[in-house]
């Protein structure tokens, strides 16, 4: 498959309940095509396939529940 992929800005997490929102239609998204800039929106939006979450750079044991999520 020939897939563009798309990374948001890096969300800051604290220990705690969090809410984290993603803009899937603004220009803050990173890309090949944006030279990994947050410049640019994400491609071909109404065919998007899979949704990855990451978390990095934690050095602490603990869980992470993702919960109501939204597509609009």
């Amino acid at each position: 498959a020939n897939w563009d992929w798309h990374e948001s800005i890096t969300q800051p997490f604290r220990p705690g309940w969090n809410t984290v929102v993603f803009h899937l239609n603004e220009s803050t998204w990173k890309s090949a095509a944006t030279g990994w800039q947050p410049t640019g929106g994400i491609a071909n939006l109404a065919q998007v396939k899979r949704l990855g979450i990451g978390l990095y750079g934690y050095t602490s044991a603990g869980s992470v529940r993702v919960d109501n999520i939204r597509l609009y």
